[in-house]
């Protein structure tokens, strides 16, 4: 049997806090760049009505636009529950910076760069590929184990090479679609600040 895992939600409320804050809180957009449509506390309409769907909701703030911080936070906290198995990361630090990139980019997007910034600290140990995690996307027990192994002596070195992949997503992402290009400054801006952050969480909690 493998190891049975433990939930953190310790530090959900900071999380989801800290993510709507870099959404720019109750700011209603609907850039034309922006591939999402109408968006507020960073929740775009077509995620907002799945979600709505799916929880079987009877509200009348159908409309993104009329949704309050209280449906925001509800909304975050199941997508934290749901994504990447934030709950199970190892440290508060590493479940933000990876749910800002599930936030971001999408739970399995972020599931492959936090499996590619593990493998590269593994790869720098031993030669050995049979060692590196397959990366897939779903963070599942293996993914989970390794993260929990690398953060007792490498943590720094995860989180830094975490931000490189993320940032690094970012710009193939701009060389794909140079309409997004607008967005390019304020993604890397956030990804750093995400990562102090992120820092801060772990600083606190003496994981530094």
């Amino acid at each position: 049997m493998g190891k049975e895992r433990v939930s953190n939600y310790e530090y959900l409320d900071r999380i989801i806090s800290i993510i709507i804050r870099y959404e720019g809180g109750p700011k209603y957009t609907n850039h034309p760049a922006d591939r999402g449509g109408p968006t507020k506390f960073g929740i775009t309409q077509g995620a907002w009505t799945s979600y709505c769907n799916r929880m079987r909701l009877k509200t009348d703030r159908r409309n993104v636009k009329h949704i309050t911080i209280d449906d925001a936070r509800a909304f975050y906290a199941n997508l934290f529950n749901n994504s990447a198995s934030c709950p199970y990361l190892p440290t508060p630090g590493l479940q933000l910076f990876t749910f800002d990139c599930c936030v971001l980019h999408g739970p399995k997007r972020a599931g492959v760069l936090l499996q590619r910034s593990l493998n590269d600290i593994i790869a720098s140990y031993t030669p050995n590929k049979a060692r590196l995690l397959e990366v897939d996307g779903i963070v599942g027990p293996k993914t989970l184990e390794a993260a929990e192994l690398i953060v007792k002596g490498e943590r720094d070195s995860l989180m830094e090479m975490f931000r490189v992949n993320r940032i690094e997503y970012i710009r193939r992402i701009i060389a794909q679609d140079k309409s997004q290009l607008v967005f390019y400054r304020g993604w890397v801006n956030r990804v750093n600040q995400c990562k102090v952050d992120a820092d801060a969480l772990d600083l606190e909690n003496g994981l530094m």
